[in-house]
């Protein structure tokens, strides 16, 4: 076709008339299920119930209809086995889903006692140094002496508070 020959509509003309409505939801037609489940093995064995001899016959046409009939019990059959695995599969997901919360949870927690069992070290081990300095500030007269054993003592008592949370 030689393109030369069509007219131009030119630049005024863009082909839309501007007379269009919208339409309703009631002019869409519902779409027909597809021919899948049990529709489409029982339409074929109809087929070859009605004209056995376009089916390879009297005596083919029924093995032919009962290979399609066992077809579709095997295919129900692994529907329903997929089923009960996917539902396996999801509560082995949640419970693997769940561990894996747990698992943090009790990860922060020894991380967090780590933590804590690291500076109860070092106060187990500053306390009594506390006191010794007390003792000889005591021994020689010194008033320092009461706060110091004071300090050795509160050291000492941090160990012993709770810590925040469950207990680990």
């Amino acid at each position: 076709m030689d393109l030369s020959t069509v007219p131009d509509p030119g630049q005024n003309d863009t082909g839309v008339a501007g007379d269009q409505q919208p339409g309703a939801p009631d002019d869409i037609l519902p779409t027909p299920p597809p021919l899948e489940g049990e529709l489409l093995p029982r339409t074929v064995i109809r087929l070859i119930e009605g004209s056995p001899h376009h089916y390879g016959g009297d005596q083919l046409g029924p093995v032919i209809a009962a290979i399609i009939s066992d077809a579709q019990h095997d295919k129900e059959q692994a529907r329903k086995q997929v089923a009960a695995i996917q539902t396996q599969l999801d509560k082995a997901n949640a419970d693997l889903v769940e561990q894996k919360l747990r698992n943090v949870t009790l990860e922060e927690r020894v991380r967090a006692s780590s933590v804590r069992s690291r500076f109860e070290k070092f106060l187990i081990f500053c306390s009594p140094i506390a006191f010794s300095f007390a003792l000889d500030l005591y021994k020689a007269s010194s008033i320092l002496w009461l706060p110091l054993a004071v300090f050795g003592l509160a050291l000492l008592a941090v160990n012993f508070w709770p810590s925040k949370g469950n207990n680990s």
